[in-house]
């Protein structure tokens, strides 16, 4: 009970805590009491003193009581007045604070994570998950054929299947230009395997119209497992292996690294 009012009494809050109007107004009533405890305190202090130097003409009782309501009436409202202020302000701040660390982690054209937030919880991953490294294919001719914004429109597109596992509990995020993450927990290897293979098939039947043409597009995808003891690094390192393998077999496909044999390492025309 103690420290639970201890902890009540202090000032001293997070951005975090004030960005919730709740948390303003207790703001407000923690500054009111403790500005007028501290009024009552010094008053305590300074009426006998007064009193005892002739100072204060009027019975002590009298004093005490004036004291008390003068500290309500002065020191709650100064302190509610200042206190809303300060508040109203911090709590700017930190609506400010929160947008933009949410807008640091996110890609501004698809709203999925970006690559920094995404490493972000592939270091933190523990236990059996599968790490898909998902790339676009022949995205520069999209870009040639039918210009930039076309581009954009299928990067969107692609982004919207990928929601889709966001909402199902998997992470996703775009690492750049053409390229996606995805972390999928849950479930047997075979089983998540086979959720990269449906949005591998969802993507290719998209019925994609830009500017009154008709843009196909295909994805291929390379996977690897995150076991105990294995290094973020090398479980990303063994998916862009084995994406790059299926690039070399075709494109749209998925390929896992446990598929992917010795073979020699050379330069790849177009991804």
């Amino acid at each position: 009970m103690v420290i639970r009012l201890k902890d009540w009494l202090g000032l001293r809050q997070g951005f975090e805590d004030l960005a919730r109007r709740g948390n303003v107004f207790n703001f407000v009533l923690r500054l009111m009491f403790l500005s007028i405890s501290l009024a009552l305190m010094l008053q305590l202090l300074a009426i006998p003193v007064c009193r005892a130097l002739g100072l204060l003409d009027m019975p002590l009782g009298e004093a005490f009581k004036l004291g008390v309501a003068m500290s309500w009436l002065i020191c709650g409202f100064v302190s509610a007045v200042v206190g809303a202020g300060v508040g109203s302000q911090v709590r700017s701040l930190a609506v400010a604070k929160a947008r933009y660390e949410h807008l640091s982690r996110v890609d501004g054209l698809t709203g999925l994570l970006n690559r920094r937030a995404f490493s972000e919880v592939l270091d933190e991953t523990r236990g059996q998950a599968s790490l898909a490294i998902i790339d676009l294919d022949h995205f520069k001719s999209v870009n040639d054929c039918h210009g930039h914004g076309a581009g954009d429109f299928v990067i969107r597109a692609v982004s919207a299947v990928l929601e889709e596992l966001c909402r199902a509990g998997h992470v996703c995020a775009r690492l750049g230009g053409e390229e996606f993450g995805v972390l999928l927990h849950g479930g047997a290897r075979k089983e998540r395997l086979q959720v990269i293979e449906a949005v591998r098939n969802r993507v290719a039947s998209l019925p994609l119209h830009y500017d009154n043409q008709s843009i196909g597009v295909t994805i291929s995808a390379g996977v690897a497992e995150f076991e105990k003891d294995r290094r973020m690094e090398s479980v990303y390192a063994a998916a862009d292996r084995a994406l790059y393998r299926a690039k070399a077999a075709g494109r749209n496909l998925v390929v896992h690294e446990d598929d992917v044999k010795e073979w020699p390492c050379r330069a790849q025309a177009g991804r």
